[in-house]
């Protein structure tokens, strides 16, 4: 019974994060097919970085392995932080795959467009940060 429970502990983990990326991916199928205001942005790191995209998988490479290594370890809450984080990654290079880049559309505050894969990966960080620091 023990080892059939184990076998099975991180399956929710799995179901919340293809939930997670459905949002995502659905919203920009969405957006691109409507009228609605997009972006398109072929920018690394919140629209803010060019890199190759070569570098970029290897960075993603090394920082999942690296995150997965703290998941294994973490508490339950901090593990389904992670796995907002995680989605968003994964959402994006999804959208990079399908799209070509990501489409934006949260507009904030006239000062940069956004996602909702974004939206994860920015308050999974802030909030692990948070749960760190106290």
């Amino acid at each position: 019974m023990l080892r059939q429970k184990t076998k099975y502990k991180y399956l929710k983990f799995l179901f919340l994060s293809f939930f997670l990326i459905g949002i995502d991916q659905v919203s920009k199928i969405y957006v691109v097919g409507s009228s609605f205001l997009q972006q398109f942005n072929k920018l690394y790191i919140l629209g803010l970085v060019g890199i190759n995209n070569y570098l970029y998988i290897f960075l993603l490479t090394v920082f999942l392995l690296i995150s997965i290594k703290e998941f294994l370890k973490s508490s339950k809450t901090s593990q389904i932080i992670y796995v907002f984080i995680f989605s968003g990654i994964f959402s994006q290079f999804i959208s990079r795959i399908y799209f070509g880049g990501v489409v934006d559309f949260i507009n904030i505050l006239n000062i940069t467009v956004i996602n909702i894969a974004d939206l994860y990966i920015v308050i999974g960080v802030f909030t692990l940060l948070l749960l760190k620091k106290y």
